[in-house]
């Protein structure tokens, strides 16, 4: 992938016009689009420069302008400078019209002129070898090159002690393809490595992008391993609590096996009956009256009339206590 640049002149030219004016206008304005190559007054024809879009300001009347043929340029007259848009479309096929942000600056003097470069640069690996001579043509030359052998062909040129002899000058002009031809490989190979930094800048993005997206994954993975490892330790207490409540529940079902009485209902009323500790028969006939059922007291004798047998385990196993007390 290679560039060339079109290289163009955007500028302007005024003169002051006579004071008096009806408008209050001061000067007279050209806006124009030439070649870079001073050896060409101006484009001869639409091969390179397609048209000119000339935007400028929007007090003029039609403030856009449209020039499909050269001289591309425009003429006004106007008191005062401004900012204009210069849009060139180039007669190169897959190139996009250029903008160009121009100052038309107004000075006092009696006329003037101010003249920009304007390098364009146009992609050269798919369009006609017609083009590229185009854009040769109308390339400013490089006279640096001629004068680094110790000559110059421009007479006015300082470096000039007197003019070249025929044969100095005819060697000089086949050198200069040669030097305009190295002067496009230098270019060539700059294109080339811009576009080389180009492509590593995109590369590094791209790395870039690839890192992030590891770095994602990894966090990702990392709270995935956490969510499972808090799901693990959950279901872990769960299960953990879950043998609990049966170990509870199996202890619970023992208990009433190991709170069976020992003695019998039977058994249990002799010892009663044969008790004579009043302390242990008065808590042991509270007992009977508040737990067992049809239990009653005789007020002459101040016996008690029951039946362990209808009484429960628990009452069983408590009279049993209260009875080991008088030991």
């Amino acid at each position: 992938m290679s560039n060339k640049i079109v290289e163009v002149i955007v500028g302007h030219s005024f003169t002051l016009l006579p004071p008096g004016r009806d408008d209050q206008h001061t000067h007279r304005w050209t806006i124009f689009v030439k070649p870079a190559n001073k050896d060409y007054d101006d484009f001869p024809d639409t091969k390179l420069i397609q048209k000119v879009k000339f935007d400028i300001h929007k007090t003029f009347a039609q403030p856009t302008r449209w020039v499909h043929k050269p001289p591309f340029q425009i003429t006004e007259t106007g008191f005062a400078s401004f900012s204009a848009v210069v849009t060139i479309h180039l007669n190169i096929p897959n190139e996009k019209p250029r903008a160009i942000p121009y100052e038309l600056t107004l000075y006092t003097g009696q006329s003037g002129e101010n003249e920009v470069v304007q390098k364009l640069p146009v992609m050269t690996d798919h369009i006609r070898p017609e083009y590229l001579e185009l854009i040769k043509k109308y390339r400013p030359k490089k006279r640096k090159a001629s004068m680094a052998y110790g000559s110059s062909n421009d007479e006015k040129s300082p470096h000039s002690k007197r003019a070249l002899s025929p044969i100095k000058e005819e060697k000089e002009r086949k050198k200069r393809p040669r030097i305009e031809e190295r002067e496009d490989r230098r270019d060539d190979r700059k294109n080339d490595r811009k576009e080389d930094r180009k492509e590593d800048r995109k590369d590094d993005r791209k790395k870039e992008k690839e890192k992030k997206h590891h770095r994602d994954s990894r966090e990702r993975s990392r709270d995935r391993s956490k969510e499972s490892r808090e799901t693990e330790t959950r279901e872990t207490k769960d299960s953990r609590d879950k043998g609990l409540k049966e170990k509870d529940k199996e202890l619970k079902e023992k208990e009433p096996k190991e709170k069976e009485p020992k003695e019998s209902p039977e058994e249990l009323t002799k010892k009663l009956n044969e008790c004579e500790d009043p302390r242990v028969i008065y808590k042991a006939g509270l007992y009977l009256l508040e737990h067992l059922p049809d239990v009653q007291l005789d007020l002459k004798t101040q016996k008690l009339s029951y039946d362990l047998t209808k009484g429960s385990a628990d009452d069983l196993m408590e009279i049993a206590r209260i009875l080991r007390k008088s030991k």
